[in-house]
């Protein structure tokens, strides 16, 4: 750092929207009276616009402000402290994880601005803008309603003057985590692909630039796609030329450990990137097709929160089934296992909800749901032949199955079900499990039927080796097991 600066080493500052927000509220509490979190989204939104173009405003004189608040103003300060000491600013971007309003984005530039990372003039127009904010949209209804979001943003002077103060550029994070941890893996993957043409859509009015950051982890059911066939599977018309995507701690070592091997996935992306920026490439997938995916959707979401939200026994399986609670102690990860200290799925991160369901080799968010959505139309020979014409000319829903495909083959429903031994309950075990492994059996079964296969992994004969090779040696069966 001391030799290079940061010139090729930028750096996210990542916080929840919910504590900026609630920052927000305190300091406005305690120097202007006013209470941002009584108001409805318009008029969170009306206040952090006016607030934002006050020259009068100074909300970092605050006093008796609580030890949450300070920490988020802190993280500001070091923000604007990394810009006046290095030539070229370390931070670029703000991502506003857990994003679901315009209010929420104005929140960070007001705080931004309160710092000296945005300058204003007396027509309220931005002059410079040295921290750009990138709202992560991550459950299903924030995807639904993020180009809502931006379309709201970019209709705002203020808002459109900080872009072109910072090259016309606006970024979006998509979550993959969290949607497929809201409702389940058909659902999530169709939520991005529609929030991503919307997005694209919304900022081409607008004549601004869009650039898609892409929150995928490694395992199935964190969005983690082979790179090539997840990148020619975005919606025609969102690439562009661009794209970023994170890089998990489980992968980085597989992929870049060594020189060949990030050299070859280096270019793969990169080959990707180009292919599928290419005009020709951009066909629109038929109408029936969006029709048939937005049932799918919905019957899978359906299937899935049933058991997963709505099942009373199912947190206790949950527990019990998964090493969920030795995951929670060990200090392995950035953030805490939880959101919030309450014991339902929806405070538990989905780090480690997906990794607790890799542990016991089931592999659950990567596939619960769709055996429930595909079946009916596998078999119906009508609908399965266009399934059958889905996979074979549409990019995206081709990898969607194939994805799945690999994670039905790579799970071990008899070292799962061994896990489901601890379960106390009897009657709750059996019952559950009946209806986990009936929705494995019937997800091959459709893909089968989509894919033509025989057997699964047809179409991937060395990974179809490898899990056969593997799995001899993965499952030896307790003696004391009951």
């Amino acid at each position: 750092m001391e030799v290079f600066g940061f010139h090729l080493a930028k750096l996210d500052v990542r916080q929840e929207s919910s504590r900026v927000v609630g920052a927000v509220a305190e300091l406005l509490k305690a120097t202007t009276g006013e209470d941002l979190l009584s108001l409805d989204e318009n008029g969170r939104a009306a206040l952090l616009r006016r607030l934002l173009i006050d020259p009068a405003l100074d909300l970092f004189t605050a006093d008796d402000i609580s030890d949450e608040t300070l920490e988020v103003l802190a993280t500001f300060k070091q923000i604007h402290q990394a810009k006046e000491e290095f030539s070229e600013p370390p931070v670029e971007n703000f991502v506003l994880s857990m994003a679901h309003n315009a209010s929420d984005v104005l929140s960070v530039q007001l705080l931004a601005r309160q710092a000296g990372l945005l300058e204003v003039d007396e027509r309220g127009q931005c002059t410079a803008n040295h921290l750009r904010v990138t709202p992560l949209f991550e459950t299903i209804a924030d995807l639904d309603r993020a180009p809502g979001v931006l379309n709201g943003l970019l209709e705002d002077p203020f808002y459109r003057s900080s872009l072109k103060s910072s090259g016309n550029l606006q970024e979006i994070m998509l979550g993959y985590s969290d949607s497929g941890k809201d409702a389940g893996y058909v659902t999530s993957n169709w939520a991005l692909y529609r929030a991503q043409g919307s997005l694209a859509e919304v900022a081409g009015e607008h004549g601004v630039e869009i650039r898609l950051f892409h929150g995928r982890g490694g395992t199935a059911g964190r969005g983690g796609d082979p790179s090539y066939e997840a990148i020619m599977a975005q919606p025609p018309g969102t690439l562009d030329g661009s794209i970023r995507i994170t890089e998990q701690g489980e992968v980085i070592s597989f992929k870049y450990s060594m020189h060949g091997l990030a050299r070859r996935n280096l270019d793969t992306v990169l080959a990707a990137i180009l292919e599928a920026s290419v005009e020709e490439h951009a066909s629109q997938p038929d109408p029936r097709w969006i029709e048939a995916m937005n049932e799918l959707s919905e019957t899978a979401r359906k299937a899935y929160r049933r058991l997963v939200y709505e099942d009373e026994d199912f947190l206790a399986f949950f527990s019990e089934a998964t090493p969920i609670r030795e995951l929670s102690l060990l200090n392995m990860g950035s953030r805490p296992a939880r959101r919030t200290q309450t014991p339902d799925v929806e405070s538990l991160r989905a780090i480690p909800w997906v990794f607790a369901w890799t542990q016991n080799r089931l592999l659950f968010p990567s596939w619960y749901g769709a055996g429930t959505a595909l079946s009916p139309y596998a078999e119906d020979p009508e609908r399965l032949a266009m399934l059958q014409e889905m996979y074979r000319g549409w990019p995206t829903f081709r990898t969607l199955v194939d994805f799945m495909q690999m994670t039905l083959a790579k799970s071990d429903m008899r070292i799962a079900e061994t896990y489901t031994e601890l379960l106390p309950d009897k009657k709750s075990r059996d019952r559950l499990w009946n209806r986990i492994s009936e929705e494995h059996a019937s997800c091959v079964d459709a893909v089968l039927r989509i894919t033509g296969h025989r057997n699964s992994l047809d179409n991937s004969p060395v990974l179809q080796r490898s899990i056969r090779l593997r799995n001899p040696h993965t499952w030896t069966r307790s003696p004391t097991s009951r």
